[in-house]
C-alpha cells in the first residue's frame, strides 16, 4: 500500500496545462499528492532523489529538463547507463553534441525507461528500498503518451497472460493455422499453464489459398484451420512483412470463425526490432481472443462488443524483449513462408491506413451491411469515457436515428490509465471467410470541390495549425465538469440531470447483487469501485463520484448487468474497501456495509435506462448526440452548460501528412494542387462561442463528413475533439 504521494515540479507555472494532466493522472492512480514547485535544478534534484518511502515523480519543464536531470541523477548517487531504447529512439532526432545525446540517454542503471515518441526527454522510473522515484518532462504532449506506464509500471506480458488464462477459462478451441508464425504462437501460449486444453496446432492446409493477399489468405487459412479441428476459432499470424509502399515493417493476426474472420495489421514503430513487432503482434492477436472468448462468439464490428481494447507497443520496446524473447525469437527462425502469399504485400487492410502512433484503430465491414468505423478514444486524462456505439444498438427505441453511409455510431473506448499510449498502429477489419472483398467508403459529393485529384507523387508544402477546445466527443456528462459542479455544490443527482435533461434519477427496485465483467462475476460494490475509480479517479469530489457510479450502473443495466471488459476501464487489482469512492457508493446503493442489501440508483428517460455517455472536458457545452454520431435522442441534444475551464491545445499537421491522412481514409477523396483549399467547415454549433463549435459538417477534398468523423477517421485523434478552428500557414 503506497503511504505518500510526492510531486515535486519546476516550471509549472509557464506549463499549465501539462501540470494540471499530471496532477489529474496522480489522483487518478494515486489519489492526492503533497505537491511542491521549485525554481532550481538542484533545489529539485535534491528533494526528489532522498524519499526513503512511497512514490515521488519530479516532472521538469523541456528547457531546464537536461541540467535538473544531470543534478538529478547526481544525487541518485547510483551508477549510470545508457538506454539503448532511448538512443535507437532517437535515432536522426540525437542532438549534435554528443554529451547532450548522451544525457538523453542516460538513466540509473536498472531504470524503467519510458519513451517519448522521438526519444528525447523520455522519462525513467527506479526502485530504491521502499521509494519509487520518477523523472519525466514536463510537457503536455510527452505526458499524454507516457504517464500512463510511467505511474502504472503496465506490464505487456502480464496483460498476455491475463488474456490467455481467459481464454482457456471460456473453454472455447482455438485452433493455429500452420501457417506464419505458427510456431511463434503455440511456443508462447504454451508458457501458460492449460494452454493445451484450449489451443492447438491445426493439420497442414489446401493450396486453394495461395495467390491471395496477405488478409485473404490468413483469413481463410484460420477459417479452414477451425473446420479441421473442429475448434470453436481459428487463429493465424503472417511472418514479419514490408509495406512496399511506405517501407514500413509490419505483422497481420487473424481470428475466425465459421462466418467472419476479424484480421488485424500491427506496424512497427521506428527503432523496432523484429522481435518487439512480433510481441506486439502477438499480443493483440491474444487480447482478440480474450475479447472473443468474454461475449461467446465473434462479434459484429457494430455491436457494442465490438468495442476493441488498446494495445501499447511502448512497454513492449522496454519490457517483452526481456521476458518474451525465448517464447518469440522463433518468429524469425521458425517462419514458414508461403512462396507465392509471402511476396504479396497488397494493402487489403489498409484503406485507413494513417500515420498517427497513439492510437489504436479498428476499421470494421459488417458482413453485408456497409462499412462501419469503430475507433479506440486517444485518451489523455484518463477519466475520458467514449463509447459511441450504443447510438447504433439503441436507435430503433429512439425512434429518430440519422445515419448516413460514411458516419455509422462509432464507439469510443473507455480510457484507462494503463491503456492509452500506442506506438504500434494496429489497423483492424472484420471480413466474411466466403466473400472477402475491401469496401471503401463512401461520401456525398459537394458541389464546390476541387476539381483536380492530388497524386501519390505530388508534394505539397505548409501545414495546418489546428486548435482545438474541450477533450472527447463532448456527448453526455463531462467529467471535469461534473468535479466542478460537486464542488460548487451541486450533488450528483442535479449533475446528472443537468447533463442529461428531461432523465430522472430513479430507485432500481431489482437491482443485483452482482454484475459479470469480462466474463467474471464481481459483487455490485466491487464493480462500482473498481470502474468508477479508473474512469473518474478516487480523488474527485463526493458528489462527482457518485455521478459516475450512477452512470457506470446505468450503463451496466442496459447490458443486463453482462458486461464485455472491452466496454469500460476497471482496475482489477485496486484495493477499493475504505476509500473515498468505495464510501460514495455505499451512500449511493443505500448500504452501511457490503453485506447490506443494494438499492441501486439509476438514470431514467420514459421508463428506460438513459445511455449515460460521458467524456473528459467539454468546450463549454455539449454537443448533440446527432452532431458527433449521427443519433438523436432528447436527452442528449446538447446545449448543456458546461462549468469547468476549457482546454485549448493547438496542434500542427503538415500539408503532406493530412494528405496521406486523407487519401489512407478514402483515396477516392480528391485534393486540389492548393491545399488552402482542402478544407472548409460547413456548420457547427456554438459549444465554445458563436463562432466556434463542435463541427456538425467539414468538406474534406470534394466530400463532407461528420467533424467527429474527421477527428477519428481521418486523423486519428490527432485532435482532442472535434471542436476545433483550422488555418493554413504556407
Amino acid at each position: 500500500m503506497i503511504k505518500k504521494v510526492s510531486v515535486f515540479t519546476l516550471g509549472s507555472k509557464k506549463n499549465k496545462n501539462a501540470f494540471e494532466l499530471l496532477l489529474s493522472e496522480v489522483r487518478n492512480v494515486f489519489g492526492e499528492p503533497a505537491v511542491m514547485d521549485f525554481t532550481s535544478p538542484a533545489d529539485l534534484a535534491q528533494a526528489a532523489a532522498k524519499p526513503q518511502s512511497g512514490i515521488t515523480v519530479a516532472a521538469v519543464s523541456k528547457d531546464a529538463f537536461l541540467k535538473t536531470k544531470l543534478a538529478y541523477l547526481k544525487a541518485l548517487d547510483t551508477k549510470i547507463a545508457r538506454s539503448k531504447a532511448i538512443v535507437e529512439a532517437m535515432g536522426e532526432n540525437a542532438p549534435s553534441n554528443e554529451k547532450e545525446k548522451e544525457l538523453f540517454s542516460a538513466i540509473p542503471a536498472g531504470a524503467r525507461v519510458y519513451l517519448s515518441k522521438d526519444g528525447l526527454y523520455s522519462a525513467f522510473s527506479v526502485q530504491r528500498g521502499e521509494a519509487k522515484l520518477i523523472f519525466m518532462p514536463l510537457d503536455e504532449k510527452i505526458l499524454g503518451r507516457i504517464l500512463p506506464c510511467a505511474l502504472t509500471g503496465a506490464n505487456p506480458v502480464a496483460q498476455f497472460r491475463k488474456n490467455i488464462e481467459s481464454v482457456i477459462k471460456s473453454g472455447k478451441k482455438i485452433a493455429v493455422a500452420p501457417c506464419g508464425s505458427s510456431k511463434a504462437v503455440m511456443n508462447a501460449v504454451s508458457g501458460v499453464e492449460g494452454y493445451e486444453t484450449c489451443f492447438m496446432l491445426a493439420d497442414g492446409l489446401s493450396d486453394r489459398h495461395i495467390g491471395t493477399d496477405e488478409a485473404d489468405f490468413l483469413a481463410r487459412s484460420a477459417g479452414e484451420s477451425k473446420e479441421k479441428a473442429s475448434a470453436d476459432f481459428g487463429a493465424a499470424m503472417s511472418e514479419i512483412l514490408t509495406d512496399s509502399e511506405i517501407g514500413e515493417k509490419y505483422a497481420v493476426v487473424c481470428l475466425a470463425d465459421s462466418e467472419k474472420a476479424r484480421v488485424a495489421k500491427v506496424y512497427a514503430e521506428s527503432g523496432e526490432t523484429d522481435i518487439q513487432l512480433a510481441a506486439a503482434a502477438l499480443i493483440r492477436l491474444c487480447d482478440m481472443m480474450e475479447e472473443t472468448a468474454s461475449v461467446g462468439a465473434l462479434i459484429r464490428p457494430d455491436s457494442p462488443e465490438a468495442k476493441q481494447k488498446k494495445i501499447s507497443a511502448l512497454p513492449i520496446i522496454i519490457a517483452a524483449v526481456g521476458i518474451l524473447a525465448a517464447i518469440l525469437i522463433c518468429v524469425i527462425a521458425m517462419f514458414a513462408v508461403r512462396s507465392d502469399a509471402a511476396n504479396d504485400k497488397t494493402r487489403a487492410l489498409v484503406s485507413d491506413r494513417i500515420s498517427v502512433a497513439d492510437i489504436t484503430r479498428l476499421k470494421a465491414k459488417p458482413v453485408s451491411e456497409p462499412q462501419t468505423d469503430v475507433a479506440d478514444f486517444r485518451g489523455g486524462s484518463g477519466i475520458g469515457l467514449d463509447m459511441e456505439m450504443f447510438f447504433e444498438q439503441s436507435a430503433t427505441d429512439a425512434q429518430k436515428t440519422t445515419t448516413d453511409e460514411t458516419t455509422q455510431a462509432a464507439t469510443n473506448a473507455p480510457t484507462s490509465a494503463v491503456t492509452k499510449p500506442v506506438t504500434a498502429i494496429t489497423v483492424t477489419q472484420v471480413i466474411t471467410t466466403a466473400a472477402l472483398t475491401t469496401h471503401k467508403p463512401t461520401a456525398p459529393p459537394t458541389t464546390n470541390a476541387p476539381t483536380q485529384p492530388a497524386t501519390e507523387s505530388s508534394k505539397v508544402s505548409g501545414k495546418f495549425v489546428f486548435t482545438c477546445y474541450g477533450w472527447g466527443h463532448g456527448v453526455g456528462m463531462s467529467q471535469y465538469g461534473a468535479m466542478k459542479m460537486a464542488r460548487n455544490g451541486k450533488n450528483y443527482e442535479q449533475i446528472l440531470t443537468h447533463y442529461f435533461p428531461g432523465t430522472t434519477v430513479k430507485d432500481d427496485s431489482q437491482t443485483p447483487e452482482k454484475v459479470v465483467y469480462g466474463g467474471v462475476e464481481y459483487g455490485l460494490v466491487e464493480y462500482l469501485c473498481k470502474t468508477s475509480k479508473r474512469e473518474i479517479g478516487n480523488g474527485a469530489p463526493k458528489e462527482a463520484i457518485k455521478a459516475q457510479i450512477v452512470a457506470v450502473y446505468t450503463y451496466a443495466k442496459t447490458y443486463n448487468f453482462n458486461v464485455a471488459s472491452s466496454l469500460h476501464a476497471f482496475d482489477a487489482s485496486w484495493e477499493y474497501k475504505d476509500t473515498a469512492t468505495y464510501n460514495a457508493c455505499l451512500e449511493v446503493l443505500g448500504m452501511s456495509s457490503e453485506e447490506d442489501t443494494p438499492k441501486a440508483k439509476y438514470v431514467d428517460y420514459n421508463g428506460k435506462p438513459a445511455f449515460t455517455c460521458y467524456f473528459a472536458q467539454s468546450a463549454g457545452k455539449t454537443t448533440s448526440a446527432s452532431n458527433a454520431w449521427g443519433g438523436n435522442y432528447p436527452y442528449l441534444s446538447g446545449g448543456a452548460s458546461s462549468p469547468e475551464t476549457v482546454r485549448k491545445e493547438t496542434v500542427e499537421i503538415s500539408a503532406e501528412e493530412l494528405k496521406a491522412m486523407i487519401l489512407a481514409y478514402d483515396p477516392t477523396i480528391e485534393l486540389s494542387d492548393n491545399p488552402a483549399q482542402w478544407l472548409e467547415i460547413v456548420s457547427h454549433d456554438s459549444a465554445y462561442s458563436k463562432d466556434v463549435g463542435y463541427i456538425s459538417s467539414i468538406r474534406v477534398g470534394n466530400k463532407t463528413m461528420r467533424g467527429n468523423r474527421f477527428r477519428d477517421g481521418v486523423t486519428g485523434y490527432r485532435l482532442l475533439s472535434h471542436c476545433f478552428t483550422f488555418i493554413y500557414v504556407k
